[in-house]
């Protein structure tokens, strides 16, 4: 079993580090809908982890 992290901002334990934000968006290399594609799924990402985030199952940090 995985060890549980200390968040020091919630000031609880949870089950994982911190994950980093993904930054950035496809480039003009990509077709429009490749863009499109790539710029959705950073959006998405990003708002799982806020969610992991907010429901205390990964760190702030």
């Amino acid at each position: 079993m995985a060890e549980l992290v200390f968040d020091e901002d919630r000031n609880q334990w949870v089950w994982a580090a911190a994950i980093t934000d993904v930054s950035g968006s496809a480039g003009a290399t990509f077709t429009a809908a490749e863009q499109a594609i790539v710029n959705d799924l950073v959006a998405k990402v990003n708002a799982i982890l806020a969610a992991l985030r907010a429901a205390g199952k990964i760190a702030n940090d």
